[in-house]
């Protein structure tokens, strides 16, 4: 990965199923056009889990044993808002990039609201689904690394 920008590795999530792009061969320093859904099962199988999660008394618990999982969350019971003060998590290491299913389901991570679960930077809304807010799960409670709040 030496030389990539970190935002090129998050584009990979918004490539799904048989969408082709092209890949560099360094055996051959040729390029090649790979399928997505062959990437992921011959480079890195198991490293990238999705969840489709709802809040649940302003808490989420992601199952995956993946290291890095891409959670779309939502409201609980389809509301307006919610909030969310906890994520339990289910390995130590484990980086989450959040974002909302749904633009009309605005949630907001609250930060600190319950004691050493989320520490940020202060409370944050998403905007859109475009929006992101990524942390790691460290010492039982997220960190947040960063977030991007994109309309």
């Amino acid at each position: 990965m030496a030389g990539k920008k970190i935002s090129e590795l998050f584009l990979i999530p918004a490539i799904a199923g048989d969408d082709v792009f092209p890949v560099v061969d360094i055996s051959s320093d040729t390029t090649k056009k790979v399928a997505f859904s062959n990437l992921t099962a011959c480079i890195a199988p198991n490293m990238v889990g999705t969840e489709g999660i709802t809040i649940s008394n302003d808490t989420i618990t992601i199952t995956s044993q993946c290291p890095i999982v891409l959670v779309t969350i939502d409201t609980e019971g389809g509301a307006a808002t919610d909030d969310l003060k906890q994520i339990n998590c289910s390995i130590i290491g484990q980086f989450l990039i959040l974002q909302i299913a749904n633009n009309d389901h605005i949630v907001t991570i609250k930060d600190r609201a319950v004691e050493g679960k989320i520490y940020g930077m202060g409370d944050f809304t998403f905007a859109t689904k475009r929006s992101k807010y990524v942390c790691v799960y460290v010492d039982g409670r997220t960190d947040e690394i960063s977030r991007s709040a994109n309309a």
